[in-house]
């Protein structure tokens, strides 16, 4: 096993082709179907983000599966937490999802899910890397795997359980006819986030959206590299701002257009590129005209220190005026 290798509670991640390969992939997989089916599981959940290493780990790690005596529920490409919901579902013994989130193109990883659609605690984490790290002599199946399925309606479920929820007023985010942009960096997050805003009337000025894997900037929605590649939205948009996702769409990020443009910076207060630490405004800054006024001044601040409030949650305080 490389020495470079992440083994972590949740899962494993590497470089493809250094550290992580489909050897390991099936070893892993197969460790997993073990621990599913020491559980009394014989069913896991198998999906994967855009990246373009991600079909041929999917099949190792179906493999693993299979030799471990588990029936495969293949979703494809879907986004994380959507895989997480289809755990649940399915009533699986788990899931292994195929992603590497916010780490660059060239690395990948699979992230493992207990059987309530979250991902391993320690106790099982530990037990799942004992099994395979160990000679792999118990297969919990004898390598007589169940029937398996595929399961081409996550991402359907995963939205009509979002847009059911009691808390989100849809009728009222819909009169207000939003124009969001959208940043999907070619990962999975094109799958479902589109889809979204539209269904809660927005008109959707979208960057990135194809779910090729071939990244244009790094998968890191909050990344240093972010404000201008954003600020290429503000022309298309003209609405209060927008939002990034990593590449499987378990995080994501807004931002707030105009001030991107103006400043190279998002809501947090990150500034350009060679200019001061993340989130601090120096000596004579000057906000733009709505940020005017804090401490009742209408100019920047005269010492450097932690951005504003009206810096650090101006899309935030936009939203929440619903």
């Amino acid at each position: 096993m490389s020495d470079t290798l992440i083994v972590s509670v949740s899962g494993i991640r590497g470089i493809v082709g250094k550290d992580l390969t489909p050897e390991l992939v099936h070893r892993f997989a197969a460790a997993m179907g073990t621990l599913v089916g020491e559980a009394g599981g014989n069913r896991v959940v198998l999906a994967r983000d855009s990246r373009t290493s991600g079909p041929m780990f999917a099949e190792a790690a179906a493999a693993g599966l299979e030799a471990a005596g588990c029936g495969v529920i293949d979703c494809g490409m879907i986004p994380t937490p959507t895989a997480q919901l289809a755990v649940e579902h399915h009533g699986a013994g788990g899931g292994i999802i195929v992603t590497a989130s916010h780490n660059p193109i060239e690395w990948n990883a699979l992230k493992f899910v207990g059987a309530d659609g979250v991902f391993l605690d320690a106790e099982a984490g530990a037990r799942l890397r004992g099994l395979a790290e160990g000679d792999g002599a118990a297969l919990a199946g004898g390598g007589l795997a169940v029937a398996g399925e595929t399961d081409g309606g996550a991402v359907a479920r995963h939205l009509d359980g979002v847009l059911g929820l009691s808390v989100i007023d849809v009728e009222r985010i819909r009169s207000h006819r939003f124009t969001v942009a959208l940043d999907c960096a070619r990962g999975v997050g094109g799958t479902i986030m589109p889809a979204l805003l539209e269904a809660l009337g927005c008109r959707v000025v979208g960057m990135e959206l194809e779910t090729d894997g071939h990244f244009t900037r790094p998968p890191e929605p909050g990344g240093r590299e972010r404000p201008a590649h954003w600020r290429r939205l503000h022309f298309g948009v003209g609405g209060p701002g927008g939002a990034g996702t990593d590449a499987g769409a378990r995080g994501c990020e807004p931002f707030d257009i105009a001030y991107c443009r103006r400043r190279g910076a998002g809501i947090r207060g990150q500034p350009r590129a060679g200019a001061r630490g993340r989130g601090q405004c120096g000596p004579g800054d000057a906000h733009p005209r709505r940020h005017r006024g804090w401490g009742g001044k209408r100019r920047g601040h005269e010492t450097a220190g932690s951005c504003c409030p009206s810096c650090t949650s101006a899309v935030t305080r936009r939203w929440r005026r619903l």
